[in-house]
């Protein structure tokens, strides 16, 4: 295994980010209801939205026992930070018994009250410890509230 290799598989990572209705951390298990959604209509502007991001954090051995700056943000479609922003800090311990080079799966979920000023493309970055670790894409479409309206 190379020195990059190595350096890679001892980071923090963010294999799963996904919106969702709805989702739990419970007990080290992720509930999702109605996840993996990537468009949101938007019947007026401006439009506020309220769902769940989904998230499991894998922590290598080598980065347990010690904090990790997590930051999710919401960006436009030229990468500006567009209002949502949270952060937190999460250690994962080793518990007794657990074999050498284990890593561990954190899920989380985290509520979302996200602001879209006008439809177009926006993205949710997950970054730890500074670098960005996964961004998940999110179209919001303007719908005609009143289709009958101007029809001859």
């Amino acid at each position: 295994m190379s020195a990059i290799d190595v350096e890679a598989s001892q980071q923090v990572r963010i294999p799963v980010m996904m919106l969702a209705d709805g989702a739990q951390a419970v007990n080290g298990k992720l509930y999702i209801l109605g996840g993996g959604f990537d468009h949101i209509n938007m019947p007026s502007v401006p439009f506020q939205h309220r769902f769940d991001l989904a998230m499991l954090i894998d922590v290598p051995w080598t980065a347990t026992n010690e904090p990790h700056h997590l930051v999710i943000e919401l960006l436009d479609a030229d990468n500006n930070p567009s209002g949502y922003r949270a952060e937190a800090t999460l250690e994962a311990g080793r518990p007794a018994g657990m074999r050498r080079g284990t890593s561990f799966v954190v899920p989380l979920a985290i509520p979302v009250v996200a602001n879209f000023e006008a439809p177009g493309r926006y993205a949710l970055r997950g970054s730890i410890n500074g670098e960005e670790r996964h961004r998940v894409a999110i179209e919001v479409v303007a719908i005609d509230s009143n289709p009958g309206l101007g029809a001859a």
